[in-house]
């Protein structure tokens, strides 16, 4: 029999017993609320994560674009390091960089898990990282802890 929890507010998650978590995948968004923790302190963080995900979302693609836009900018080009022609001084003044800006309108939300550790959430990055992965882990309220690919 399958088991099913029903969250007023995002909707119906069905078990996994393979991740030991209710998966819900009615949204563009994969939603995970892991049962290795206190199941009832996970669906209220995710009942406040779903009232405020824009604004979550929001701070988090800035905090994400801030701790990744040096990696991005000196290890991911946006040019041609053998182009005859390319113009060193422009590729030095950061002519080419990626600003916060650019980065955090490019990423996309693809997943959040809430787990004993927090709320974990991968992004799509936008092709910043050659479509590379995001993964981004805040504590249980919510506060940015680190990013990386």
């Amino acid at each position: 029999m399958e088991r099913k929890l029903e969250i007023p507010v995002i909707g119906m998650f069905t078990y996994s017993q393979e991740f030991k978590s209710y998966e819900h995948h009615l949204s563009p968004i994969h939603w995970s609320i892991s049962t290795e923790a206190d199941i009832g302190e996970n669906i209220k963080i995710a009942e406040k994560l779903f009232t405020n995900l824009e604004a979550f979302n929001q701070k988090a693609k800035q905090k994400i674009a801030e701790e990744l836009i040096d990696l991005k900018n000196e290890h991911w080009f946006e040019y041609d390091e053998n182009d005859e022609n390319l113009d060193w001084n422009a590729v030095d003044a950061g002519v080419y960089d990626t600003s916060i800006v650019e980065f955090a309108e490019a990423i996309t939300l693809l997943d959040i898990e809430i787990n004993q550790n927090g709320i974990y959430c991968e992004y799509e990055d936008g092709e910043l990282f050659g479509g590379h992965r995001i993964h981004a882990h805040f504590d249980k309220k919510g506060v940015f802890l680190k990013a990386d690919i």
